[in-house]
């Protein structure tokens, strides 16, 4: 997409709301200015306030869209809110994993929606670190790691350095050189915030979720919340859902669609 048709995408997102003061259902924001190659615009809700940093790149315009403008991640929408937030109300320090927190849009959002929360924000591509870094700089309560989640620690690489920044896909290597990227174990990254309780993990990896979910596994019980993005649509024929499927299944959860994701809640105790 050219810098006109970007800018079209732009116009259509934020001037067709002034008449509404730039608002959203849970936001208030500004026009986006642009810098050099990036786009800069303050998001405000009551409690909440950031300067967000967004490239000329419809994918970062369209994350922006998604998470800010439409509220795509909205768990209000879910007929057991009251106990999400009667659950977050009993834990003292909730903690929330990101994986594939790309430029860190959605890491700001559950900021916002959950300000007592420890947040570890996963990222594998460094151009998209680099953003996540700033667009979470000066909030304590963000730890944002240059790496990939995997099943194991290890390491991984990108597989398609080329394509859009949302759709970075990674595949595991056996041995740690130059161009490789640290992988961590849910364990491990758990570990990185100790005295917390887990609350939500939410998964969006371009289907590693295959790799990730392939062996142990035992985190998932203590997640009351996981929020997965798919990706069977994107890699036909391949099963990248199996390995979430078969584990998952065993579990006493709900399956709830929102969006382009499923959210997992399971049932039974909290919720």
């Amino acid at each position: 997409m050219g810098i006109a048709q970007n800018a079209k995408l732009l116009a259509r997102l934020f001037l067709d709301r002034r008449p509404h003061c730039g608002r959203s259902e849970e936001f208030a924001f500004g026009f986006p200015v642009p810098l050099g190659r990036h786009y800069r615009l303050n998001v405000k809700a009551p409690g909440f306030r950031k300067t967000v940093v967004l490239r000329r790149d419809p994918s970062d315009v369209k994350t922006f869209e998604r998470v800010f403008l439409a509220n795509a991640y909205n768990l209000r929408r879910l007929t057991r809110w009251n106990e999400i937030l009667a659950l977050y109300a009993r834990i003292d320090r909730p903690l929330i994993v990101d994986l594939g927190a790309n430029i860190g849009l959605m890491t700001l959002y559950f900021a916002k929606n959950w300000p007592k929360a420890r947040i570890i924000a996963v990222e594998p591509d460094e151009r998209n670190f680099r953003l996540l870094k700033a667009n979470s700089d000066g909030m304590p309560d963000i730890t944002p790691i240059e790496g990939a989640v995997a099943s194991e620690n290890g390491a991984v690489q990108i597989t398609n350095p080329h394509a859009e920044s949302w759709g970075l896909r990674t595949e595991r290597v056996d041995s740690i050189g130059p161009n490789f990227i640290p992988a961590y174990s849910m364990r491990t990254l758990m570990e990185l915030a100790p005295g917390t309780r887990p609350f939500i993990v939410k998964i969006n990896i371009e289907g590693f979720e295959s790799e990730l979910f392939s062996r142990d596994t035992e985190w998932i019980k203590s997640f009351p919340i996981i929020i997965i993005g798919l990706h069977d649509f994107m890699l036909p024929g391949q099963g990248s859902s199996n390995n979430f499927l078969r584990r998952i299944s065993v579990e006493n959860r709900d399956f709830i669609p929102l969006g382009e994701n499923i959210v997992s809640i399971a049932n039974g105790g909290d919720p």
